[in-house]
């Protein structure tokens, strides 16, 4: 009998935390995969590059993530993109043809989500972050 009410806490709290993002926001503002794994918090991304060892903005490949598969590029051209896991594809606008990995964090915390654009190689290239 103990068992059985311990799953159903179990069950309880697995169906409270899918209705709620990473910070305890409502799955509204935040975009989840077809996978369920990750969520893209909807909002402004600002990208930054490393050039010679310096962090320096990428302001031309900002984006704002507007819901499940769109979003607007730095010019206010919209695009659409799709998420895969952590990869993010991205169609039309400046971002168009472009790649991308997510890792999923807290935004507003020391450890926010970052999208990381790829490089012709695969390699992670510009980071972009919730502003």
């Amino acid at each position: 009998m103990h068992a059985a009410l311990a799953g159903l806490v179990v069950a309880a709290l697995v169906s409270g935390c899918a209705a709620h993002g990473p910070s305890g926001q409502s799955a509204s503002s935040s975009v989840q995969s077809s996978d369920s794994q990750s969520t893209v918090p909807t909002g402004l991304y600002e990208c930054s590059t490393l050039s010679d060892g310096e962090l320096q903005a990428a302001a031309s490949e900002n984006f704002t993530i507007v819901d499940a598969s769109n979003y607007t590029d730095a010019g206010g051209n919209q695009g659409t993109y799709a998420l895969d896991g952590n990869t993010i594809s991205f169609q039309g606008a400046a971002l168009d043809g472009q790649r991308a990995t997510y890792t999923a964090g807290v935004v507003g915390s020391n450890n926010p989500p970052s999208i990381a654009i790829l490089m012709p190689d695969g390699n992670p290239g510009d980071t972009c972050q919730p502003r």
